[in-house]
């Protein structure tokens, strides 16, 4: 799901918007760009917001780009779209160069809004404790989403490369299948240990090549090398009591950073814990975008070099919707 914010003043623009099953509108028909500001230093909702939708013609004191780098310092994640009345060169690559999207009012009859957002590149940070399924269901989700996208794994700790056969890999790029590959971490490390300097370098010279970068989380002190260049970060929580108070601490650190979180509940059945009790023991700071059933093909999956094919509709479907709300 993507959350933006809309001062455009605009009716019949709006309510295209407003039917997109995919967006989420959090604050409507700000009048003014200062406004923009203002809302989102007044409301705890910063962290949550993908992108500001304006008109070029919208009121206010100050210049686009000046809206731009204020928006940077409240949350440099997120983006602008400019939506522009007439076709002008000279505007389109002003915007260009300056890394501000736009489209022209026309487009919204043809749905060209989410077009233009999925043009970007995401990276989506993938985190959880040891045991709680994360690589699992992440290379799941990777191969859904690569029947249609270009997809590559960055993974810690190599589990992948040894579950996949691929151990003997000479080449950084490994090809899984189809529009699905794995950044091999083994050749961008030195004497056996995480070089994270080169792992980002790479990621930033290849990530134009592919729609979508997953990124395994191991731990905090891998969460602060990344976190300049995740787009997203979703947490993998085991949906007990116990897993929660062991995660407590680094759940805690992530909502510190982020404000709040996304999260997955994994091997989840009619005895986990409530969604309420879960919310509550963090102040309201979780957002649950999925609950994954226990499921017991899960080894026979993994055993077939992770074959989709082997998934229930029902948790293929619920992992649909997580791509939906990436």
């Amino acid at each position: 799901m993507i959350t933006v914010i809309t001062a455009i003043n605009n009716k019949k623009i709006y309510d295209e918007i407003k039917i997109n099953k995919n967006i989420k509108i959090i604050y409507k028909n700000i009048q003014y760009k200062e406004g923009i500001i203002e809302v989102l230093e007044k409301y705890e909702i910063k962290q949550k917001i993908d992108y500001i939708i304006l008109n070029e013609n919208l009121s206010g004191q100050i210049k686009i780009i000046e809206l731009k780098n204020k928006l940077k310092k409240i949350n440099n994640k997120i983006k602008i779209i400019i939506i522009l009345n007439k076709k002008n060169k000279k505007i389109e690559n002003y915007y260009k160069k300056n890394n501000i999207k736009y489209i022209y009012e026309f487009e919204f009859k043809n749905n060209k809004l989410l077009e233009k957002i999925n043009t970007e590149n995401k990276i989506i940070g993938i985190t959880g404790h040891c045991g709680s399924g994360k690589t699992i269901n992440m290379l799941l989700i990777c191969k859904l989403l690569s029947q249609n996208k270009k997809v590559i794994i960055v993974e810690e700790n190599s589990d992948l490369i040894d579950l996949l056969k691929r151990k003997n890999e000479k080449n950084e790029i490994i090809k899984i299948e189809k529009n699905l590959y794995l950044l091999n971490i083994k050749i961008l490390n030195t004497k056996e240990k995480i070089n994270y300097f080169n792992i980002i370098n790479k990621i930033n010279l290849i990530k134009n090549n592919y729609d979508y970068i997953f990124i395994e989380i191991k731990n905090i002190y891998s969460y602060n090398f990344y976190k300049k260049i995740i787009n997203k970060n979703i947490f993998i929580l085991n949906s007990n009591l116990l897993e929660i108070i062991k995660n407590k601490k680094i759940i805690n650190y992530f909502i510190h950073k982020e404000k709040s979180i996304d999260v997955i509940l994994n091997n989840y059945n009619e005895n986990s814990i409530s969604e309420k009790l879960l919310k509550n023991n963090f102040n309201n700071k979780i957002e649950i975008i999925e609950k994954l059933k226990t499921n017991k093909k899960y080894n026979l999956i993994i055993n077939n070099y992770f074959n989709i094919n082997l998934l229930d509709n029902n948790t293929k479907n619920k992992m649909k919707k997580i791509i939906n709300n990436i």
